[in-house]
């Protein structure tokens, strides 16, 4: 899990965004897509059943 945010920091980074500000924003945005795999898995699931 630390890799996946630690990954999400470097990139955010990358993008320009300042580290303080990334530091706060990674683990936002690993639960924005956290959201989105489980919301997409509902969708599928019930698509099938």
């Amino acid at each position: 899990m630390e890799s996946v945010v630690h990954g999400i920091n470097e990139l955010l980074v990358s993008w320009g965004i300042s580290g303080s500000f990334a530091n706060g924003l990674d683990r936002g945005v690993l639960f924005a897509f956290m959201l989105l795999a489980a919301y997409l898995a509902n969708v599928i699931c019930s698509y099938f059943i």
